[in-house]
Order: structure tokens, then C-alpha cells, then sequence
């Protein structure tokens, strides 16, 4: 929610958060393609490397926000596309 927040400050068109990786799946399947995506490496169910490929396979730039610093998978490969921003 306070990126959200942060986002609607800087006058983001249509800030947009979801809660899971099988809710951030649906909304990308009913939605036009993103300009920048937000994304958490680890949402309430799953790893989201799903949500990352569909992200960079349209061309998506995405702000890694994470609590790791590195990948710990070759799953997670898929987030070396993004620019990373730890959490505190």
C-alpha cells in the first residue's frame, strides 16, 4: 500500500496494487500491457516468476521490490531483467 501511495503522489496514471500472483495473473490477462510494473519477488501464495516473464515478454520495465538481495533460484532469473530496490 505505501508504494501505491508513493506512486499516486508522483502523479502515477491509475496506480494499480494486488495481493497475489494468481490475481496479478487475471489482471494481466484482462488489461493492455504496462509501462512500468512494481513487482514483489514473493506474494502471498508463490513466487510471482509467472507475473515477471509476462512483464518482460511485453516489453514491461520492472522495479524489483524485494527483502533478498540476490536470486536464490534459476527461477528467480527472470527478476535479473528489473532494476532492484531492497526493502529496508
Amino acid at each position: 500500500m505505501a508504494a501505491e501511495q508513493t506512486l499516486a503522489d508522483a502523479q502515477v496514471r491509475e496506480p494499480k496494487s494486488l495481493t497475489s500472483c494468481a490475481g496479478a495473473m487475471k489482471w494481466l490477462e484482462s488489461t493492455n500491457m504496462l509501462d512500468v510494473a512494481v513487482i514483489e519477488i514473493f506474494l502471498r501464495e508463490s513466487e510471482c516468476d509467472e507475473v515477471a516473464e509476462i512483464l518482460v515478454g511485453g516489453g514491461v520495465q520492472m522495479i524489483i521490490h524485494a527483502g533478498r538481495k540476490a536470486t536464490a533460484s534459476d527461477s528467480d532469473r527472470v527478476f535479473l531483467n528489473g532494476t532492484r530496490i531492497c526493502k529496508p
